[in-house]
């Protein structure tokens, strides 16, 4: 069978229209998964409005190109490369998003449109839109930082189901997989979920652990993380664990201990061999190095 050359394929596609055969054939492609990952990922992001029809003339514009020199199996195929650049294209355009990001071990101070201040803690990503910035002060935090917030207009710190909201304070948001906690050093927060929120002024820090929720008192000015040293207060060993692997380049095999027992102390980022004898003897565990990057923990 040969598609008609002047058939725009996607826009077919995207309207129904394509017949009984060439659907089936082409839902069974890695090309047609990838339409759906990109409008999938499309419909999770907020964008202005834009002119559809104009959207479908550009890409038909490109895929009957391909269509003249192909039969209908090889068409789609590269009408979809084609089809999926000029979708992120168009993506990126209305998405005009700023991403900062840090490695093992790393730490990067920057500033925010408005003038408030960030420092990002190792592994971790922070990305908003400049464009926007003026009418929403928004981020997107995975991973761990510490914000210097101007006063202004809400301020909002996402992070999965997770919202942090200020105007004008000091405060630490550390994202890990089923790990969250908020620090407020100044003013008040507040930190949203699916379910409720919770208010924090000075002083008190919020933790979800595996959706056990728990509030505490700390003591500290600022995060002690920005001078070198990861502190802790009743925090699950899974927490410590995780920081060490972010700040030292490491993989750690817990599977024999018991990462829920509860490690109150700090360990420096200068050494990790002190670090993991500060952490690990205090709760009687032994270690040992698999090799350079690979850490084995056994109970005693």
């Amino acid at each position: 069978m040969r598609k008609n050359d002047d058939d725009p394929f996607l826009a077919r596609w995207l309207d129904g229209k394509l017949t009984e055969e060439e659907r089936n054939q082409f839902e069974f492609s890695e090309a047609c998964k990838e339409y759906k990952e990109i409008l999938a990922a499309m419909d999770r992001f907020s964008v202005p409005d834009f002119d559809k029809e104009k959207l479908y003339k550009n890409i038909n514009n490109k895929t009957a190109k391909i269509s003249k020199r192909k039969k209908f199996l090889p068409y789609w195929g590269y009408a979809a490369a084609a089809s999926i650049a000029i979708l992120f294209g168009i993506f990126y355009y209305l998405n005009p998003s700023v991403t900062h990001s840090t490695n093992f071990g790393e730490q990067l101070s920057l500033l925010l449109p408005d003038g408030s201040e960030v420092i990002l803690n190792a592994k971790s990503t922070l990305s908003y839109d400049e464009k926007k910035w003026e009418q929403n002060r928004k981020v997107h935090l995975e991973g761990e930082a510490y914000f210097k917030v101007k006063k202004g207009s809400s301020f909002y710190v996402i992070s999965k189901d997770k919202e942090v909201k200020v105007l004008g304070t000091e405060f630490s948001v550390n994202a890990l997989n089923n790990i969250y906690e908020v620090f407020c050093f100044e003013g008040k927060v507040q930190v949203k979920n699916l379910d409720d929120s919770v208010f924090l002024t000075k002083g008190l820090a919020y933790r979800d652990f595996n959706k056990e929720i728990e509030k505490f008192n700390f003591t500290e000015t600022n995060p002690t993380w920005i001078r070198g040293e990861s502190t802790f207060k009743g925090a699950p060993l899974y927490l410590v664990i995780l920081a060490i692997e972010k700040q030292y380049n490491v993989n750690i095999n817990f599977n024999r201990v018991d990462t829920n027992k509860r490690f109150t102390g700090s360990f420096s980022h200068k050494n990790l061999d002190i670090a993991l004898r500060t952490v690990f003897s205090s709760m009687e565990i032994q270690y040992q190095f698999k090799n350079n990057t690979s850490i084995i923990l056994t109970k005693d």
